[in-house]
């Protein structure tokens, strides 16, 4: 975190990937996520970002996150019992499996809403990809 960044809400979250980006063949049980796979982690708020951090023991990914005003739009794309979400960023989108997601979307809106954009410059470059 860099200065002036606080966390604001926290959840367990599973990152969900296309498993030949990472090196790997696709398996029948992908075919359940829509032939994705979920990487388990924690996915954080603070004033400034939204962010990833994959469990070490599951994944190589580490962490990653999106400065809140770069976020376009983030929607629960949920169907059935499965709960998603997608962040749609300017470098692209990504599909997290999270719960609490009204409370996510509403802590979201607010905290882009008070974003101060002359924070920006402070956080632009801390922010890893997914493909780091």
């Amino acid at each position: 975190m860099v200065p002036g960044e606080t966390p604001l809400l926290s959840r367990n979250a599973s990152f969900l990937v296309n498993p030949i980006d990472y090196g790997r063949k696709p398996a029948l049980r992908d075919a359940l996520l829509g032939g994705r796979i979920a990487i388990g982690g924690t996915l954080m708020l603070t004033n400034y970002r939204l962010a990833f951090s994959a469990s070490p023991l599951v994944s190589t990914i580490g962490e990653f996150g999106f400065s809140l005003p770069r976020v376009l739009e983030v929607t629960d794309t949920s169907r059935g019992v499965l709960r998603t979400i997608r962040v749609r960023h300017e470098a692209g989108d990504w599909s997290f499996i999270v719960h609490g997601i009204p409370t996510l979307l509403s802590a979201i809106h607010s905290a882009k809403a008070a974003f101060d954009l002359t924070d920006l410059a402070r956080i632009e470059g801390t922010e890893p990809s997914p493909s780091s």
